[in-house]
């Protein structure tokens, strides 16, 4: 980010003195600049690796394109207006580093890492997010999460990992992959609102929804979670389990139309409390399992074309009744 200085010649009385002392102690003022990022490895805080000279802040368009690049995000509160990561190329943000996107356009043709009770914030409004580049969730050490406003991944992005996708005050469209891939770990997806409606604030048919799916969401040898939430698909939306996967429903979830999906050794999972299926489509050889004590209330009926397996105490029953 640029300083504008403005300096001025004063002579004369006290009066002029203290008109340069109140133009030198006042906010200066931020020009938006173009930051691209010198090559190499390095760290976002040093000034010297960007060609603006400067730390990048919430005006400037930030560009990582040179070949080779990885750039390390450690700790603090980190922005920038724009960010566009060349193919190739790492962006990662590590020990609790909060990377702010100010103004809603990301285009990631490489990997986006964060880790280590770090997260990537939609800044204000929506963040919209191009490209053919991934964004992974590690928590390995600590939660990792994608959060506040609301982010819309396209159809050549895939969020993949173990961590948070929002954190209940985040609405979602995903156009394109996102996948709970590893072994052992949980990638909860908790957007904005529980299982009502939004009131037309949302995402998806009328904006009642905290998600609209119109890609894939899938549990690969690991465990995906939706939260108490709307989750809608569009008729091309496909949640499902594989390889051993999870998918868990769970309480206050609300899954609208699409098609749920499980290979043989994997399950849809509806465990404890209550959550909602409306309009949705069972592809053969899917297996739900309603687990003991679950409710699972349906509305506007199932398409089953699998097997629904309802356990000791659970229940199975219209919305409505």
């Amino acid at each position: 980010m640029r300083n504008v200085l403005v300096s001025r010649r004063l002579r004369g009385s006290a009066s002029a003195l203290a008109l340069a002392t109140a133009v030198l102690a006042a906010p200066q003022v931020a020009a938006a600049a173009t930051c691209i990022w010198n090559g190499g490895t390095g760290t976002y805080t040093t000034s010297g690796d960007w060609s603006c000279g400067a730390i990048p802040g919430s005006a400037d368009d930030v560009q990582v394109l040179v070949a080779g690049s990885v750039v390390n995000l450690v700790g603090g509160s980190n922005h920038a207006g724009t960010l566009d990561l060349g193919a190739g190329n790492q962006f990662n943000l590590n020990a609790g580093a909060d990377f702010f996107v100010d103004n809603h356009a990301v285009t990631n043709n490489g990997v986006i890492t964060i880790a280590n009770a770090s997260r990537f914030i939609s800044g204000s409004g929506t963040v919209t997010v191009d490209g053919t580049g991934a964004i992974v969730l590690d928590d390995t050490t600590n939660y990792a999460q994608i959060t506040n406003g609301g982010f819309v991944f396209g159809s050549g992005q895939t969020v993949r990992g173990s961590g948070g996708l929002g954190v209940n005050n985040t609405l979602v469209t995903n156009n394109g992959l996102i996948n709970a891939d590893v072994s052992g770990g949980n990638l909860f997806i908790d957007v904005a609102g529980g299982n009502g409606s939004l009131g037309g604030g949302g995402v998806g048919t009328g904006g009642n929804s905290g998600l609209f799916n119109t890609g894939t969401m899938q549990a690969d040898n690991s465990t995906l979670t939706f939260q108490g939430g709307r989750y809608e698909n569009s008729a091309a939306g496909v949640i499902k389990a594989i390889n051993s996967g999870t998918v868990a429903l769970a309480n206050d979830s609300r899954i609208i139309g699409g098609t749920l999906t499980s290979d043989g050794a994997s399950t849809i999972a509806a465990t404890g409390g209550t959550r909602y299926l409306q309009n949705v489509t069972l592809s053969s050889g899917t297996r739900l399992n309603v687990t003991t004590g679950a409710d699972l209330q349906v509305n506007g009926g199932i398409v089953n074309n699998g097997t629904i397996t309802i356990a000791n105490a659970a229940r199975m029953f219209n919305e409505t009744g």
